[in-house]
């Protein structure tokens, strides 16, 4: 990947350095007009926006205020991460994807995705060692001609809406 765009950010570091206690480190920073760039594809995540704040002592990660678009499809949200060893992922989202694109984006995934769809998501979940627990999950997904291939497997959905 290569990445253009502007990123400021101002941290603040204190404390006492000793054994016993770690310094505290809090950073905020913002992304204006950011992008993406999947290398040896044509695909890009374009006009990336964001603000977000860092505090280490309380295993805290916020970005506000997301935005961006690839291939003209938007998406915006909020996301945070809390206690970095178990961490508890809070995320509200939503925005419209071309998976073909998305798909050329991550080509490591091992999948093939098609379609459109516009979503809204908001969710926080919890990953501890080998598990994931669903907090709390609401949104809706409305797609277009969706085809899903991983291996040998295949899914179509055709107009499919789910709300929950």
């Amino acid at each position: 990947y290569r990445s253009t765009g502007e990123m400021k950010f101002n941290a603040t570091l204190n404390g006492d350095l000793n054994v016993n206690r770690p310094l505290r480190f809090i950073s905020t920073f913002n992304i204006e007009n950011g992008s993406f760039i999947a290398l040896g594809s044509d695909v890009s995540l374009e006009s990336i926006n964001f603000s977000g704040r860092f505090d280490n002592l309380k295993g805290r990660l916020v970005l506000n205020d997301f935005s961006g678009n690839m291939g003209g499809k938007k998406i915006k949200g909020f996301l945070s991460m809390e206690e970095f060893t178990n961490p508890l992922v809070s995320c509200s989202i939503n925005g419209d994807v071309d998976f073909d694109k998305l798909s050329k984006f991550f080509p490591d995934l091992g999948l093939v995705i098609n379609g459109d769809a516009k979503f809204f998501l908001d969710a926080d979940v919890k990953f501890g060692k080998n598990k994931r627990i669903i907090k709390k999950i609401s949104g809706e997904l409305n797609s277009k001609n969706i085809n899903i291939k991983i291996n040998d497997f295949e899914l179509t959905l055709n107009g499919t809406q789910v709300q929950r």
